[in-house]
């Protein structure tokens, strides 16, 4: 990944764990970077996941519009990794929206692309995250099976926070 990409990454997370005041300006400087943009590289799909990830909690529908975006763009260029993290953005924007079915699509179709990726953090997420959606419909031996497959992967990698999050959730 290259260091304007990581730099802006880095940016976007360090700055929306502060709040939504913060949250707000992160989206506000994503915009401008979304602004710049003369392409649909892998830049691109970068900025689109930022902005989706920075409406999550300020205007879900705009995160949804955004993770379509940083779907699309990265289909185009036919990266697994980028689609994988745009696929779970489109999943959390659908969760967050209380549209169970289409997250469940979203993410298991991200976990597809992570296993063939055997990008084992990756793996733990979107296990984690069907087994969120598994939780949210009641359906509780599912959450339970895909939260014991996420905690696995993330034992596996020594990921005190994953671990720490499955524990919870299981």
């Amino acid at each position: 990944m290259s260091f304007p990409r990581l730099a802006i990454l880095g940016f976007f997370f360090l700055l929306t764990a502060s709040g939504g005041f913060a949250q707000q300006k992160v989206l506000d400087s994503l915009l401008v970077l979304e602004s710049d943009l003369t392409k649909q590289d892998s830049h691109a799909v970068m900025v689109y996941i930022g902005i989706s990830n920075a409406y999550q909690n300020l205007k879900v529908e705009n995160s949804l519009k955004y993770a379509l975006k940083a779907v699309d763009a990265s289909r185009n260029l036919k990266d697994p990794r980028l689609l994988s993290l745009s696929l779970a953005g489109k999943g959390t924007a659908h969760y967050l929206l209380l549209q169970y079915d289409e997250a469940l699509e979203s993410y298991r179709e991200a976990l597809r692309l992570t296993l063939g990726l055997d990008d084992k953090r990756l793996i733990a997420r979107n296990y984690n995250n069907i087994g969120l959606v598994y939780a949210s419909i009641a359906d509780h031996p599912k959450a339970l099976e895909y939260y014991l497959k996420a905690l696995q992967f993330n034992e596996a990698l020594e990921n005190v926070p994953g671990i720490i999050n499955n524990l919870g959730n299981i």
